[in-house]
């Protein structure tokens, strides 16, 4: 691996953890950072799988040029139990200007705390 990955739990919503996976390559200055959000919807598992697949074959090419944050799994509630809404019945996608949506507030905290702005 070219890059240094790092793993950090966002939160924990509904008994799940919601993790970001982020890259650091070294001898690199400052870059444009490119944010992947999957499993928004847990009845939709080909985003999932594609982030993990991303993770585990392209991140070390596109580090080279981009900071990459993934949140492979927005909403795991969702994702276990094949359903496309979180643990408080609330489609998240539709859900960005909510203050009460544990996995929106996931997302806020990523966004505010990088350079995506």
């Amino acid at each position: 691996m070219l890059c240094n990955v790092s793993l950090r739990v966002l939160d924990e919503v509904a008994g799940y953890p919601v993790y970001a996976v982020e890259t650091e390559p070294h001898g690199q200055e400052e870059r444009p950072s490119v944010y992947i959000n999957a499993g928004t919807h847990g009845d939709e598992p080909a985003g999932v799988e594609a982030a993990l697949t991303f993770l585990e074959s392209a991140v070390d090419r596109w580090s080279r040029h981009f900071r990459v944050v993934v949140v492979p799994c927005l909403c795991p509630y969702a994702w276990v139990r094949n359903q496309r809404h979180n643990a408080q019945d609330v489609d998240i996608n539709w859900a960005f200007l909510r203050e009460d949506v544990a996995e929106i507030a996931c997302v806020k905290r990523v966004i505010e705390n990088s350079p995506f702005r």
